[in-house]
């Protein structure tokens, strides 16, 4: 694993590393990247959830993910996060399924009070871009 992956998951940011990582290998998702948040933006002052522009927003974002998930591969990312996300899993203790159901229960009311900084656009956006498929 390279360095600065390892020291972005040794502070608990797999997603974020990964992401730094395709992005600085690849100058097509950082302009995507850039695109995504400029029309992410734009939703935030439109905040209407129901505008066309949110469903134009969520194909971006989700062709976006998908380019991402192949440059993991590309690059080999993916075995290496793999490699440490079962280290970590061997090291955690066990749980029941009571108490993963009531950690997932907290964690959903814990959401549901979180003062997001999202337009209620920007977040249909993104909850439309993993059902999205074109």
């Amino acid at each position: 694993m390279s360095a600065a992956v390892r020291r972005k998951v040794g502070r608990g940011g797999v997603q974020d590393a990964l992401e730094a990582g395709r992005l600085a290998a690849d100058r097509a998702l950082r302009a995507e990247a850039e695109e995504i948040e400029a029309a992410e933006a734009a939703l935030d002052l439109l905040r209407d959830p129901e505008h066309p522009d949110v469903t134009a927003t969520a194909r971006l974002l989700a062709h976006h993910t998908e380019a991402l998930t192949q440059a993991t591969a590309r690059l080999g990312l993916d075995a290496e996060v793999e490699a440490y996300l079962d280290a970590a899993c061997a090291a955690a203790p066990e749980t029941t399924e009571a108490q993963r159901q009531a950690e997932n229960e907290r964690d959903a009311e814990r959401t549901t009070k979180m003062p997001y900084p999202f337009s209620a656009a920007r977040w249909r956006a993104h909850v439309l871009s993993f059902t999205t498929t074109d």
